[in-house]
Formats: structure tokens, sequence, C-alpha cells
């Protein structure tokens, strides 16, 4: 059995390791915070988007912090960014197993183990700088923490799961929140002593929990805002808002996005709703052996410790499961790895004892998967169909998934599994229904005159440029760790300035060129500081620092 469960693991790493620095995807808008954050201090503290103070990345920083850490340690490249995230990857295989195992029989945690290892999504996020595997690492952690004290009935068990649950805040924001109900009612429910213990308990966590979470925020919001960057993604300028609104409330009931984002949202334009993520195009992301995980959850509660086994698993999965189905925001399939923790977990217990004809039932659920894509059903199918007879072959088509994130390049900004990343061009563009954020983007052939116009011109002001939203300002950070300033922040409709307090800033001599689309492109009153560089502003030459054709602006203000 030893070598089995090394076998998982080692099979989980190879998927998360291997080629990291040449087929990870770096997102780069969070590459160049971290690129920022390695210059330290407070660029460090509130997680900086540029060197110039201006703005800060749009979730809290702990795991930013972490890939500054291996940034510090490696130099700063494509593999120091994703190597957090591919460890947390490995890690979570490793611990869900052993957790499951402990609950539920040996074979049932290596079964979890290997279902873990071979989520697609998991093997996709768990290869970028994106924070979803390092959430439901964490969150993962605070299970086993708790699983302690459903055991035990120690205090210390149920502080610790608070703790790290307050850890997950900062990572990203109210996201972790979600396991909070299904935690709650699995010790209350299952925990040892008598209820009244057990409430007590309960209610001695909360300080903890709001104590960790907050801890962070309130340093933030009690420091000055002349004094710190804009909290990105806030409305008001605070890392309040940013937890439990722009990444909490917001995403579920709050007022459509601004412009309006359609209701099939999301990289494959799947209709929000209850049935989201049972649709062919997300659930081949991380649903291949969905008929085992509901036998899992119809197995446990048959007694006390399996009650709490399917409150804890059977709620996490729940909630996670309502949230995505429901998010009104732009959806993404890297937001599933937390989903697929529970999920992994009842596959296991549910194949444990998987009789023949629910076997079948998820061979042929994985060929209505596969007949999505013709040319792979062919011959994948009867492998598949096999399964029946000889279960190990149910993980052929999840693997080959696997493999497609493993070992090619995404083409895509946009992180998932499977054939349609192995295409020449990425994922159909008429499929992504995001905001248009930029207008005439920079080609990689027009960045460099523009930068050595740039730095030539330059006369001791704080920002080299300043452009709409992060979106163009990214790839100059990165290219050079010159601060940048994003005026609108990450879609371009943060409200950080004013057309006044732009123009106070201009005086200082803080910033004195703006790259800027042609047309007003700018969400909200944002539109107001276009206009007014536009009015204000002067027109440099576009031979004088660009090449191609594209329809970009450069414009001047002197005071």
């Amino acid at each position: 059995m030893r070598r089995l469960w090394w076998g998982v693991v080692a099979l989980a790493a190879a998927l998360r390791l291997s080629g990291l620095g040449h087929w990870g995807f770096v997102d780069p808008y969070f590459a160049a915070g971290v690129r920022t954050m390695t210059g330290g201090g407070s660029s460090f503290w509130y997680g900086a988007f540029d060197s110039g103070g201006f703005l800060t990345v749009d979730k809290p920083p702990l795991a930013f912090w972490l890939q500054t850490v291996f940034c510090w340690l490696l130099g700063f490249s494509n593999l120091a960014l994703c190597l957090p995230q591919a460890l947390a990857g490995v890690g979570s295989v490793w611990l869900l197993g052993k957790l499951v195992a402990r609950r539920s029989g040996e074979s049932a945690g290596l079964l979890s183990a290997l279902a873990l290892a071979l989520t697609p999504i998991c093997v996709a996020a768990d290869k970028t700088n994106l924070v979803d595997s390092l959430l439901a690492f964490v969150l993962l952690c605070a299970a086993w923490a708790l699983f302690g004290a459903l055991e035990t009935g120690r205090l210390r068990g149920l502080l610790l799961c608070a703790a790290l649950i307050g850890v997950g805040v900062h990572v990203k924001a109210g996201a972790a929140f979600a396991i909070v109900p299904a935690f709650g009612l699995a010790y209350l429910s299952c925990g040892p002593g008598d209820i009244k213990k057990r409430i007590g308990q309960l209610v001695l966590t909360l300080p903890v929990l709001l104590a960790v979470s907050s801890i962070w925020m309130l340093a933030v919001d009690s420091t000055p805002p002349e004094q710190r960057p804009f909290i990105g993604s806030s409305k008001d300028n605070s890392a309040r808002y940013q937890v439990f609104v722009h990444y909490g409330v917001r995403r579920l009931i709050g007022p459509p996005p601004s412009p309006p984002v359609p209701p099939k949202s999301g990289l494959y334009n799947v209709q929000m709703g209850p049935l989201r993520l049972f649709q062919r195009e997300l659930a081949d992301q991380l649903f291949w052996w969905l008929p085992l995980a509901c036998l899992g959850l119809w197995q446990l509660g048959k007694d006390k410790k399996s009650r709490a086994d399917v409150i804890v698993w059977g709620g996490w999965m729940l909630v996670y499961l309502a949230s995505f189905s429901y998010v009104r925001d732009v959806f993404h399939p890297y937001y599933l790895p937390p989903l697929a923790i529970a999920t992994a977990a009842l596959v296991g217990i549910g194949a444990k004892n998987a009789p023949k004809w629910l076997l079948g039932l998820t061979a042929l659920w994985q060929v209505w998967l596969l007949s999505a894509y013709p040319s792979w059903v062919l011959w994948l199918a009867p492998f598949v169909l096999l399964g029946m007879r000889w279960p190990v072959l149910l993980s052929l088509a999840p693997l080959a998934w696997c493999a497609s994130a493993a070992f090619t390049w995404c083409n895509s900004p946009l992180v998932y599994a499977g054939p349609l990343r192995l295409t020449t061009g990425g994922p159909d563009p008429s499929l992504i229904a995001t905001p248009q954020l930029w207008q005439g983007k920079l080609t990689d052939a027009d960045r460099p005159k523009l930068l050595a116009f740039l730095k030539k011109e330059r006369r001791g002001e704080k920002f080299l440029l300043a452009v709409q939203s992060t979106v163009p300002a990214a790839p100059v950070i990165l290219r050079t760790g010159e601060a940048v300033m994003a005026l609108g922040g990450f879609t371009g409709g943060d409200p950080i300035l004013t057309p006044e307090s732009l123009a106070q800033r201009v005086r200082r001599g803080e910033v004195r060129f703006f790259l800027l689309p042609p047309q007003n492109t700018a969400f909200g009153h944002n539109g107001a500081l276009m206009e007014w560089v536009r009015n204000h502003g002067l027109l440099v030459e576009p031979a004088l620092w660009r090449d191609s054709g594209n329809d970009l602006l450069l414009y001047e203000v002197l005071f």
C-alpha cells in the first residue's frame, strides 16, 4: 500500500512540476504585482501593483507574499511564480488522501488522492501563478484541524481550524468563508460532549476567525489613504470592500457588473444556473467520476462519525457548487480547485465499494463527456467502456485531459484542460464573454520603441507612463520594473482619481505621458479622466514611439 501512495503522489508531482518554468501560465497582472513586491517595504506589505504606490492588486497579498519569497530565492521567473501553487497542489493530493484514509479507510484515501491528482482543472490551475490552488490547500488544512477536533473534542483543534480559514481569507478574500457553515454544522451536530459544550466552543472560535481574517484589513484601513496605495477593485478605497463585497456578496447578489456581462459568462459561455457545472464544457474539468461521488455522499451518514463526514464534504461541495453556479461576474474554470477537494474526497469514499452497475454508469458518463470531442471519443471511448470490467481504465480520459494541461503550452490567458488547449490558437475568442478592457493593444514590436522614447524623455517623473487600466500597464512593469499608473485599476473602472487630483499629480511632476485608446472605453466616472487628458495633453508624433499602425495615442501633459 505504501508503494501505491508514493505512486499517486509521484503522479501528481509529475503532472504539476514537469516543465513548470516552460509550460506554466503566468497571469501578467499578478506577475507585475509580484515583480513590484520584490522591492520589499510598503510595496510588499500592501501588495502593490506598481512601485509608485498608486494601486494594489485586487486580492489580499498573502499568496503573492509567498510568490515573492520564491522569487527572492530563485530569481524572478515563471518557475518561481508558479512553484508555490504546484507544491500546494501536490500537498493537497497527499493531505486529502491521508485525511480520508483516517476517516474511511486506506483504500478510500488512496482513491481520493488519485481522483484529486487526476482532476484536470487542478493540474491546469496548479501550473499557474493564480491563487486558487493555495486557497484549496489552506482550506484542506482547516478540514484536517476540524476532524481532529471532532475526534478529540479539544478546543485547540477548532481554534486552529478557525485560524486557517482566516489565513484563507488572506489568500482569496471572502471565497474562504464558504466552508464555514458546513464546518460549524458538522461540529455542532457531531462533535464530542453535550450540546452546550459544543456551542460554547464554537462561540470561542469566532473571535479567532475574525481576528485572523481581518488583521491585514484593519492594518490597511487604519492607514491614512494618502499614505498607502489605492485598494484595487474597491469602490471606497478599503480592504473591507475588496474582501467582503468585491469577492463576496457582489459576486452572488450584487448588481450586474458594469459594463454588463451577458448571462452566458466565462470561458465556455455556459449559462448560469443549477446545471452550469454539469454541462460538458465545464464538467470535463472536474466531474469525471461524478456518479461515484454521488455514491460516496449516499454511503455516508450511517453513524455519528460518517455523519460528520457527509456534512463536511457534502456541505463543502454543495456550497461551492451553488456559489459557482450563480456567479454573476465573469466565471473562470480555474476557480474550481476548492470544489475539487470535496468532490475527490467523495469519489474515493464512493469508489471503495462501488457496484458494477455504478462503474458502468460512470463509464457512460465519461463517454458523454468525451462526445463533445469527436476525434477523442473515437479512440478513448472503447477503453473507457472497458472500465466496467477494469475500473482502472476509468482514469484514462481524465489522465489525457491532465496531460494536455501538464505538457503543453497554454495558448490562452484562460486556464483550462482538454482538447481545446491543444488547438493552435487556443479557444474560440467568440466564446469569451468578458468586457473589452483595452482597445488597440500595443504590439511586442512597438513596445521597445515606446519604452526607449519614454526613458529618453523622462525628467524625473515618478511614473514612467499612465494608462487606462492594468492590462497595458502589466507588460511594461514586467519588462522594466518601472512604475506605471493604471488610472482605473484592473478593469479601468476603479474610482481612484478625479480630474482635479490627476491635475495635481501632473503639477507635482509625478506623471507626464499618457497612453490611451482613441475612443473613450473607460468605465464609469473614469471617462472624465480620459477626457481631461485629451483636453490638456499634446499628441506625441506616432513616428517617435511606434512603428506599426496600431491606433493608440500618446499624450504629453505639461503644466
